[in-house]
C-alpha cells in the first residue's frame, strides 16, 4: 500500500499538505486506521476525496452566532466543500433556519450532515425549542 500511497500523493501536490492533516485526522479516529487509508486512497484515485477544508467567513459567523462546537464546525465545513458555492450559500441559509429554532445547535448540525452530504433539501424548520436562538429573541423582545 505504501508504494500505492505514494503514488497517489506525488500527483496532488498542490493539496498535499491539506490531504495530509486530514488523513492524520481521520486515522486518528478510525477503528481500523489500515482499512479507513485503503478507503482514502480510493477516493484519490476516484477524485473524491477532500482533504481538510478551511471554513469561510460565512460558517465561522454561523459557527459564532449559534455556538458550534469545534466537531460540528469542521465536519460541516467538509461537507459543504463538496458542494458548488451557490448551492453551498443555499444549505447555509437552510441551515441557519433550523439553527434559530433548535435547543441544540451542534447536535442539529450532525443530523443534517447527511442530507447536506447527499444533496437533498434539508425541510422545513420545526418550532423553536426552549432555549433556542429564536425562543431567546422572542423572549427578550417581550421584556
Amino acid at each position: 500500500h505504501l508504494s500505492r500511497f505514494q503514488g497517489l500523493m506525488e500527483q496532488r501536490i498542490e493539496t498535499f499538505a491539506t490531504d495530509m492533516l486530514k488523513l492524520w485526522e481521520l486515522m486518528e479516529q478510525a477503528r481500523s486506521p489500515e482499512g479507513m487509508m485503503v478507503s482514502k486512497m480510493r477516493e484519490m484515485e476516484t477524485g473524491t476525496f477532500i482533504g481538510k477544508t478551511v471554513p469561510d467567513e460565512a460558517l465561522l459567523d454561523l459557527s459564532r452566532k449559534f455556538k458550534l462546537d469545534i466537531e460540528a464546525e469542521q465536519k460541516l465545513s467538509d461537507v459543504l466543500a463538496k458542494h458548488d458555492p451557490d448551492r453551498r450559500q443555499e444549505y447555509m441559509k437552510d441551515l441557519e433556519k433550523h439553527l434559530e429554532t433548535s435547543g441544540k445547535p451542534s447536535a442539529m448540525v450532525m443530523m443534517c450532515l447527511k442530507k447536506i452530504g447527499d444533496g437533498t433539501p434539508l425541510g422545513r424548520a420545526g418550532p423553536p425549542a426552549p432555549g433556542s436562538f429564536a425562543d431567546r429573541q422572542k423572549r427578550e423582545r417581550e421584556e
